[in-house]
């Protein structure tokens, strides 16, 4: 395998910058799906909390 070759040094490169481009699109989706989870095991801990605190 000759790295000199302008051609594959560049596909190499492009390859490198796809794979960055979505393992950075994933992460963020990853980020935002863990933030919403977040937020509703919140919003049903809280409602668990009124649901047990009112006297029935």
């Amino acid at each position: 395998v000759c790295f000199r070759n302008p051609g594959v040094t560049l596909r190499g490169s492009w390859l490198l910058m796809v794979l960055r481009v979505t393992l950075d699109q994933f992460r963020r989706r990853l980020e935002n799906m863990v933030l919403m989870f977040r937020l509703q095991m919140l919003l049903l801990w809280q409602f668990l909390v009124v649901r047990t605190a009112k006297p029935n």
